[in-house]
This record gives structure tokens, sequence and C-alpha cells, in this order.
């Protein structure tokens, strides 16, 4: 694909699928490689392909989560667009996601987690952070968590891969004001799952712990 897009100077697409657990996400990274590796201006193409992986561990954080197949499973799809000039150089890129899996917010199979971020918040974050968010670290607290009955993966550090999002924010250029709206979003959710309502008849409800609400 990238010899006869840099010979006959049109544009290509590569088509990565497969079932869970078959190595979607590694064969994109080894694409990435090779387009750095055969590139004439290596530091231009290896930035490029840094950038692009470097945000890997937030869209993992943020769209995979263990399933029954697979324990770090992508729950969204992902369009990876690199531009290349007329000798075949790469100049920049960009990823588009979509069809995420929302319905995993509020339900999840039993041996099954809600997306990674929410656990990777409550392992890894400071006490004082968590103070500010009105969150405990017991993931098994919070109803969107504990469906599943499963929340710690086996040979994945929840603390260790909030500190690499952390990094991966960093990289990126995230503000701090930006990390702490992302993480207020991400603890607003767990809240709102807390929430439980009593049926007062006559298609009207009330909220039944006010906690949750203040």
């Amino acid at each position: 694909a990238y010899r006869t897009m840099r010979d006959e100077l049109g544009d290509q697409c590569i088509l990565i699928s497969g079932e869970s657990g078959a190595g979607k996400t590694e064969s994109s990274k080894k694409i990435l490689q090779f387009l750095a590796q055969n590139s004439n201006n290596v530091a231009v193409a290896g930035s490029i392909r840094d950038r692009l992986l470097q945000c890997n561990p937030i869209l993992e954080a943020f769209g995979n989560a263990k399933t029954i197949r697979n324990d770090n499973s992508s729950r969204f799809g992902k369009y990876m667009e690199i531009q290349f000039d007329f000798k075949g150089e790469p100049l920049g890129g960009r990823i588009l996601n979509y069809l995420l899996e929302k319905s995993r917010v509020v339900m999840q199979m039993p041996g099954e987690r809600n997306f990674h971020v929410f656990y990777f918040l409550l392992a890894g974050a400071s006490s004082s952070m968590l103070s500010s968010l009105y969150l405990q670290k017991d993931s098994s607290a919070y109803h969107y968590l504990r469906q599943g009955d499963a929340m710690l993966v086996h040979g994945m550090s929840d603390k260790d891969l909030f500190t690499e999002m952390q990094e991966a924010f960093d990289h990126m250029g995230f503000t701090n004001a930006e990390i702490k709206s992302l993480y207020e979003v991400v603890a607003t959710v767990l809240h709102l799952g807390q929430i439980e309502f009593t049926d007062l008849g006559r298609d009207q409800s009330a909220v039944k712990n006010q906690e949750p609400v203040v």
C-alpha cells in the first residue's frame, strides 16, 4: 500500500479487522513503525509516529474494557489517517474514533468491567484528588463498576496504567485544567450511578438517596 501510494500518487487504505484479541491494535503500531523506518526524514516521521502512538494510553483508558474474551478489548472503532507529501514523506496525521460501546457505562455482563479509566482513576489518583472529586478508592462501592464482579484484572496494574495515562496527557499537550475537567466528568458519571429512585406511581418518581445529588 505504501509503495503504491508513493509510486502512483494515489490514496491508499489499510483495513485491519478481526475478533477480540486478534491483535488489531498491535498491527496498527507495526504499520506506524514501518512508515517511520521507510522515511528519509526519520526525525519527522518518528515524531508523527510517536504522537500517534502516545495517544494510545488515553484512547485505551477511555475506550477499552475487560471482556470475557479479552482483558483489554477495544470497545470502539478507530480511523487513523496519515498525510504524506508527493515524495512519500509523512507530514501529519489524525485519529477519529467512532461506535463507542456507550451502554457499557451503565451495565456490564458477569465477568466484565466498565471502561478502564474509572478503575485507573480510583487506583492511581492521590487521596487529595479523590477527595476533591468526592470519590473513594474502593471500586466495589460504585454501582457502575461492580456489576460484572470483576473489579481487578490479573496481570494489570490499574495504578501503573493511571501513571502511564497521565504521562500520555503530558506528551499530547493537555493542560492541567483540561485533565482536571476530564476527571471531573469521569467522577460525575460514577456519582450518577449511585442515584436511586422511588416509584411514586402514576408515572412519577423521586430521588431516594440525596447524597449523590448533593
